[in-house]
């Protein structure tokens, strides 16, 4: 009877002796990881790590230690060089990365008058890189900012958008302006990005992919630029706003229309000058406070890294220093951090800056992976089927510690539709109504409760964590609701 279907494994085995966790509001420790460069052996040089994947595998680039990048994807503590275009290794960068392991960015690529120019890439592992829109009328240049599972790609350059059914294209922005950039899109082809004015304003867009429509998120009356950049699967989207002052603070745009404007000057007297990069699916925003201008190396003036969980429920909201959630020996290892993205599981990928190493070439960048201590206890164990309004998300919060509460809400699915709720304790992974059933719902311990979604497709389950679960348990829930837009309703 489906078809929109999301599902989540939670680890009951981390239970014992764990205080908080990066779903929760409250802020636990972290492991953070340089990832390394392609250098020669003895030498070193810059590395960006620039998107994340629910794997926690990033898209990065390297120096090459002769001034040349190499695109990289950093895996499971290796780097993988993934070359250039066939016949071609000039050099290039990583940008996005889905959780297929497909990465886009930009490669250098001769030019044919002479020279060379960047040119966006998506790379597949065991096919290798090739440029998606290499059959453009016009010899086009630029960056693949970002890919999802469905191959969809976002260009930083000309508003570009690319979808392998329907090919490359320009989005419209009508009035809004004529110099255009996207920076990222989620699982159902949402788009974050800014276009300039004719009077030179930038405004912040969101482009719905599927309804050909845009949204122009800048306020004209209280703020004189903005750009959005990093969204998530539920449609809010971090960027900026500087208003008419001017003060420029983080910004989060939320799905259903609200404005969040994260407050700036919080973490030191003077960072004054703010933005937020990226959100998850369970709120928690990363992004730079800032001076702008010099600060002849004092540290007082340096940027501040952070990250705030719950952002989009949190009154008020609370912004934590990244280098205060690192031990010791980080803080004297790392001057300052400048997150990019951060995924579900709480993994923030970004550029930092190594304090032995800033008066070298690369002056001192280096790509990071900062990993909680505390792992999660909800792990995405499938994506969802699409309906009625995209792709439907399931996100669960909670510390499950015995005493606590827990929630989880499904957000998304069709509205006013019937359908279960099905709890396994193992995975089955079997194909079922043009989808796949993840719990072993219909084995010992399974259950199959009935459900219905409200008016605009969402369930909500708060309960208290109840004590004497025991340990080395997995319990594995997923939504199956009727959707006219499922593979088989």
């Amino acid at each position: 009877m489906h078809a929109s279907l999301s599902s989540l494994g939670i680890p009951t085995a981390l239970l014992a002796g764990l205080l908080a966790n990066t779903l929760s509001a409250q802020a636990g420790s972290y492991t953070i990881i340089d990832i390394g460069d392609l250098a020669p052996a003895g030498s070193h040089d810059g590395t960006n790590a620039a998107g994340i994947n629910e794997l926690g595998h990033v898209a990065a680039l390297t120096g090459d230690g002769t001034g040349g990048y190499i695109p990289v994807l950093y895996r499971d503590g290796q780097l993988i060089n993934l070359g250039g275009f066939p016949g071609e290794n000039i050099g290039g960068g990583g940008k996005g990365v889905n959780n297929l392991d497909q990465v886009s960015g930009w490669s250098m690529s001769p030019y044919p008058s002479g020279g060379f120019q960047s040119e966006p890439f998506v790379w597949t592992e065991g096919e290798g890189m090739t440029n998606p829109i290499n059959d453009e009328p016009t010899n086009w240049s630029g960056e693949a900012w970002d890919v999802n599972d469905a191959g969809q790609m976002v260009f930083t350059t000309k508003g570009g958008f690319f979808d392998p059914a329907t090919g490359f294209k320009r989005i419209n922005f009508g009035g809004v302006g004529g110099y255009w950039r996207t920076w990222d899109l989620n699982e159902d082809g949402v788009v974050s990005g800014s276009a300039f004015g004719p009077s030179g304003q930038i405004n912040a867009f969101r482009y719905d992919s599927a309804t050909d429509t845009i949204t122009n998120l800048n306020d004209p009356v209280l703020d004189h630029h903005s750009d959005a950049y990093g969204l998530n699967d539920l449609g809010d989207i971090a960027g900026w706003a500087l208003q008419f002052g001017p003060s420029q603070s983080g910004v989060v745009w939320t799905a259903d229309g609200q404005t969040l404007r994260l407050p700036v000057g919080d973490l030191g007297v003077n960072q004054i000058q703010g933005t937020a990069e990226h959100i998850n699916n369970h709120g928690d925003v990363v992004g730079l406070d800032s001076f702008p201008g010099p600060h002849a190396g004092n540290p007082d003036f340096e940027p501040l890294g952070w990250v705030t969980f719950q952002a989009t429920e949190a009154s008020p909201v609370v912004k934590t220093n990244l280098l205060s959630l690192v031990d010791p020996a980080a803080v004297a290892y790392w001057r300052r951090l400048h997150p990019f993205e951060i995924n579900d599981r709480g993994e923030i990928c970004g550029l930092g800056v190594a304090q032995a190493w800033i008066g070298d070439g690369s002056g001192g960048a280096r790509g990071f992976l900062m990993v909680p201590n505390t792992p999660d206890r909800f792990r995405s164990l499938s994506r969802s089927l699409p309906g009625v309004n995209g792709h439907p998300v399931l996100v669960a919060k909670g510390t499950l510690e015995p005493g606590t509460a827990v929630e989880m809400g499904l957000y998304k699915a069709a509205p006013n539709a019937s359908g279960f709720l099905m709890l396994g304790l193992d995975t089955v992974y079997a194909p079922l109504k043009g989808g796949v059933l993840v719990p072993a719902a219909f084995s010992a311990g399974g259950s199959i409760l009935p459900t219905l979604t409200d008016g605009i497709g969402g369930v909500s389950l708060t309960s208290t964590w109840p004590a004497g679960i025991p340990a080395n348990l997995d319990i594995v829930a997923q939504y199956w609701i009727a959707d006219a837009a499922g593979a088989e309703g």
